[in-house]
C-alpha cells in the first residue's frame, strides 16, 4: 500500500508502530524474567548474580521506553484525529 498523502503516511506509520510495540514489550518482559531467574538461581555466584541484576535493570528500562513510545504514539494519533 502506497500512501497518497501525508495523512495516509502517518496513519500507516502509526499502524506499524502500534503493531510492533506489543511484541517489543513482550520481549523486554521476557528479558526481565530471564534476568530475574538468573538473579535468583545464581545467588551464590557473584558474576552470574550481577549479570541477572543487569538484565533486570535493562529489561525494566526497555519496558519503560516501550510503554512510553506506545503512549506517545497514541497521544499523537489522538491529538491529530488519525
Amino acid at each position: 500500500m502506497r500512501p497518497s498523502n501525508i495523512t495516509e503516511l502517518i496513519n500507516l506509520l502509526t499502524d506499524i508502530i502500534s503493531a510492533t510495540i506489543p511484541v517489543l514489550i513482550a520481549l523486554a518482559f521476557l528479558y526481565f524474567l530471564w534476568g530475574l531467574a538468573q538473579f535468583m538461581l545464581h545467588a551464590g555466584d557473584t558474576s552470574k548474580h550481577e549479570e541477572g541484576r543487569d538484565k533486570i535493570f535493562w529489561g525494566l528500562v526497555a519496558l519503560t521506553a516501550m510503554v512510553g513510545v506506545w503512549g506517545f504514539v497514541e497521544i499523537v494519533a489522538n491529538t491529530f484525529f488519525f
